[in-house]
């Protein structure tokens, strides 16, 4: 992948086709990298979503683990909860390392393909007689 401020121009070189036709592969193109946008920015959403609930229920498990810690003696909860709020913070955190980095990637990508130029050129090699 290039980078986002590099501009990318796809040059289709064929038979020549009137402008109505040019515009009408654009947007289908242009459509085709704003639908995937809206995706990759919906999963981002969701990741986030994801990650923020799991570190809410890693914190509210870890209090209730030194709830059950400082004022009881109750070891099986205190294994219970020991593993819920080390599970559940240690998802979150593999969410922000691996998912939100993928999907960064991903979106840039597909952003760069949305701001791609596109110029039709035809050469008489082509036409059809």
């Amino acid at each position: 992948m290039l980078e986002n401020d590099v501009q990318i121009n796809l040059h289709i070189v064929g038979c020549r086709i009137n402008s109505k036709d040019q515009n009408t592969i654009k947007h289908i193109l242009k459509e085709h990298y704003a639908i995937e946008l809206y995706k990759k920015q919906r999963d981002y959403k969701n990741s986030k979503n994801k990650v923020v609930m799991l570190f809410l229920s890693g914190l509210l498990c870890l209090l209730c683990y030194l709830l059950i810690y400082l004022f009881t003696d109750f070891a099986f909860f205190l294994e219970v909860f020991g593993f819920m709020f080390s599970f559940a913070l240690w998802e979150a955190f593999d969410l922000i390392i691996y998912d939100f980095s993928n999907i960064k990637y991903e979106r840039e990508a597909v952003t760069q393909n949305l701001l791609t130029e596109i110029d039709f050129d035809y050469e008489e090699k082509f036409n059809i007689v």
